[in-house]
């Protein structure tokens, strides 16, 4: 629609924003963005430095309201009326007397840290910790004059390194999708509109999107109660067993070469050098 090219993007305070996208408006926040789809608006309206998206709500419902404060007027003016215009248009091809509940149109996108980036934010100060501890290990062999022990320490560093890198975010994802299922709230979740996204309602009514590959009509997700942006749809038991395995397997591989290292580290340095053995 070629009035859609011409809606200003409108900011706001605090690092808000609404932009205009094909089917709707999405109003972005530091650590969220809603998406409001045009079939989801009553109007929109520019008053005192202030943009107000109004949702549809059925009759004797209070309308849902989304505020952006601290606007440029001109922008704000012309991104309402080219708005309601469009939806002027919209209303000529909707049966009359239909009720929408605009609110469970629009949904809402954390834009924050997961719970899993979070973890392999911690995971990577650990691995990168340990191979400070390899690179440390390796000048006090060095200073040893054990040659024999660097060649067997680097190698079994580097890939002990990287199985726990694999293994633990892995495993921790796993562990932590079992807790939610067993007590987080599990709710079904509707397709979105754009591909690989569902829709879920949590506690205060607020319709979420979560990520997920999947053609089925509905899928169970799990989150918690008190943070429903930590949630994760339920994937196959195949595949968390799948999971499960190659992360155990792993796991253990990597343990294993954590003991070679700590035994070339303590050879190395108790004088009993690699070199001398062979």
């Amino acid at each position: 629609m070629s009035i859609i090219s011409a809606l200003p993007i409108v900011q706001g305070n605090e690092g808000a924003v609404v932009v205009p996208v094909s089917d709707g408006l999405i109003l972005e926040r530091p650590h969220e963005e809603v998406t409001i789809p045009f079939a989801a608006m009553a109007r929109v309206r520019a008053e005192e430095r202030c943009l107000i998206i109004e949702l549809r709500a059925r009759a004797g419902a209070e309308p849902v309201l989304h505020r952006l404060d601290d606007v440029t007027d001109p922008r704000a003016t012309a991104l309402a009326d080219g708005v309601n215009a469009l939806l002027t248009e919209l209303a000529t091809d909707t049966e009359p007397g239909t009720e929408v509940d605009g609110a469970a149109l629009a949904f809402v996108r954390s834009r924050g840290a997961t719970w899993s980036q979070r973890f392999m934010r911690r995971v990577t100060r650990w691995m990168l910790g340990f191979a400070g501890a390899v690179v440390a290990a390796s000048v006090l062999i060095g200073f040893a004059g054990d040659a024999a022990g660097i060649a067997l320490l680097v190698p079994i560093g580097g890939i002990t390194i990287v199985g726990l890198w694999i293994a633990v975010p892995t495993l921790g994802a796993w562990n932590h999708e079992r807790h939610l299922m067993k007590h987080g709230t599990t709710v079904l979740a509707r397709p979105a509109t754009s591909s690989g996204t569902y829709l879920f309602t949590d506690p205060a009514g607020t319709t979420r999107a979560v990520p997920h590959l999947s053609s089925a009509p509905y899928v169970k997700v799990s989150h918690d109660p008190g943070d429903p942006t930590d949630a994760y749809p339920h994937k196959d038991p195949g595949a968390r067993r799948f999971d499960l395995a190659v992360g155990s397997l792993i796991l253990f591989c990597a343990l294993c070469g954590l003991v070679m290292v700590v035994w070339t580290v303590f050879t190395a340095l108790t004088g009993d050098r690699l070199s001398q053995a062979a």
